[in-house]
């Protein structure tokens, strides 16, 4: 229970990092920013309707490491930083099992950047790493809502956000559906499914984050 004279704002402040909070935003920018760009330097026909964004990665594609470094690790990596802010929320009785799961997606992106697809041996192991931990990284993110729905409850954010988090869900299983479809139809292109599931993917985070960080206070402010 907070001290006497002790506002909800900085009591949340010392319980999600200020840090943390700016994470996912930057993972969502950058993330965006390196699919963009990325494909934009591409100039061999590349397109975002017909393209897994795997491909941006994948052994042998010109800026083949950069991407994976830009696109896909060090967004896994601020994944994991804004899971790890939680840590205060759960100590004060919050359950460890959604941020534990959004981090697990976070590191799984990593991976997924780590090992890229390589596009002639499809059945390679690395090839094989790299969907399955593109897979897991969207699987651990759609089971965490829903308990980061009732984690983000405790903290001051809207409630519209509370009980909008776990439909976020739909984004993985549009993709499916999606995929389904032009698997037996041929239509519609697969990478707007694709897309997708990523857009939901980072929206969230986006949205959280900087829902989160106006709630916090940045380092060394508490103590001027």
């Amino acid at each position: 229970m907070p001290k006497a004279g002790t506002s909800p704002t900085s009591t949340t402040a010392r319980a999600f990092p200020h840090s943390a909070a700016v994470a996912a935003p930057l993972a969502a920018v950058l993330f965006l920013v390196s699919v963009t760009v990325f494909a934009a330097l591409r100039d061999d026909g590349y397109s975002h309707a017909h393209k897994a964004i795997s491909e941006l990665g994948a052994s042998g594609a010109p800026h083949a490491f950069a991407f994976n470094a830009l696109g896909f690790v060090a967004p896994g990596l601020l994944v994991v930083a804004f899971a790890v802010g939680f840590v205060g929320l759960i100590r004060s009785g919050g359950s460890l099992l959604g941020p534990g799961l959004l981090g697990l997606s976070g590191v799984t992106l990593a991976l997924a950047g780590i090992f890229p697809v390589d596009m002639a041996q499809r059945d390679s192991w690395a090839s094989l790493a790299h969907l399955a931990s593109a897979t897991a990284s969207g699987i651990f993110w759609a089971c965490s809502l829903f308990w980061m729905g009732r984690l983000l409850a405790r903290v001051p954010v809207p409630a519209v956000w509370v009980r909008l988090t776990p439909w976020f869900v739909l984004f993985p299983v549009a993709n499916v559906a999606w995929q389904a479809m032009w698997q037996t139809t041929g239509w519609p292109p697969p990478g707007w499914g694709q897309r997708l599931a990523f857009a939901g993917y980072f929206l969230w985070l986006a949205v959280t984050g900087a829902m989160l960080r106006r709630t916090t206070v940045p380092p060394g402010a508490a103590r001027a």
